[in-house]
């Protein structure tokens, strides 16, 4: 029996298991999220990858509501999920649909484009937490 390394990915990156998701990007593969975000941009292999893992966890906990995954065809996969960013520090809120495509190729993952709906929201969410450190500092 051979086993999905698409599927695999997936269940481990919904299932919180970082370091084997990690395992399933290619050294070339890049990964893009909106630039207007401030871990936005374009990260290449799996060290940006984790740059953008560490980012982001370390500024949110994230409450999946729904999760609809496809496997558009031998390349592709679409995650789409329904979710709350929670921010770490303020507790504020921002509920919103992501999508992610990945394109596979030899079992590894070569592209991932990630879409938020309101990343302006996100953005909003960092930078109102940076101004209540930077005002309790002052």
């Amino acid at each position: 029996m051979t086993t999905d390394p698409r599927r695999e990915f997936v269940e481990s990156l919904l299932g919180g298991d970082s370091e084997k998701a990690i395992s399933f990007i290619h050294p070339e593969c890049v990964t893009r999220h909106p630039p207007t975000l401030p871990y936005g941009g374009d990260l290449m292999g799996p060290e940006g990858y984790r740059q953008l893992q560490d980012a982001l966890w370390s500024t949110f906990d994230l409450d999946l509501e729904k999760t609809d995954v496809r496997y558009v065809d031998d390349d592709h996969v679409l995650v789409r999920f329904w979710a709350t960013f929670i921010h770490k520090v303020t507790r504020k809120t921002a509920k919103m649909t992501v999508a992610e495509i990945y394109r596979f190729e030899d079992g590894m993952c070569v592209e991932q484009d990630n879409y938020y709906k309101s990343p302006e929201l996100v953005t909003a969410l960092i930078l109102e937490a940076q101004r209540s450190v930077d005002v309790g500092k002052a």
